[in-house]
């Protein structure tokens, strides 16, 4: 996931959910440097699947999705700008069909809305409203 500033976030894929949460600094990139990623921070969801499959930052870098197997979770960053911290707390649930092997999650441009998808040949790209 990056932030509208460039700061990416990544979390990795476990069984259960529980992902490590890391951020690379944008001063990593084209820098030619080796950056180091440290991160003892865990998302706070537990799935009984390899989870999660996807994520996007909300183009005002206010929200955050992350895509699990059987469901949208929704976190608000209520002002603040460590999504590391935002991370660890409890989502919301968001609505979402069920997608056969459904992998990937991303906002529309103007943050009122978010699409997912599946993976495969003639997969459906759904479109649902933010409703909270």
């Amino acid at each position: 996931m990056v932030d509208p500033s460039g700061e990416v976030y990544i979390i990795s894929k476990v069984d259960g959910g529980k992902g490590l949460i890391a951020h690379v600094p944008s001063s990593g990139w084209n820098s030619g440097n080796t950056v180091q990623v440290n991160s003892n921070a865990y998302l706070s969801i537990s799935t009984t699947h390899r989870d999660p499959v996807g994520g996007d930052i909300s183009p005002s870098g206010d929200e955050i999705l992350v895509k699990i197997r059987e469901s949208v979770l929704y976190w608000d960053m209520n002002g603040s700008k460590d999504y590391v911290s935002v991370l660890q707390r409890q989502p919301v649930i968001l609505p979402y069909i069920l997608e056969n092997r459904g992998e990937a999650v991303a906002w529309q441009p103007d943050g009122r809305g978010y699409y997912t998808l599946g993976e495969g040949l003639n997969s459906s790209l759904y479109h649902y409203n933010l409703v909270l």
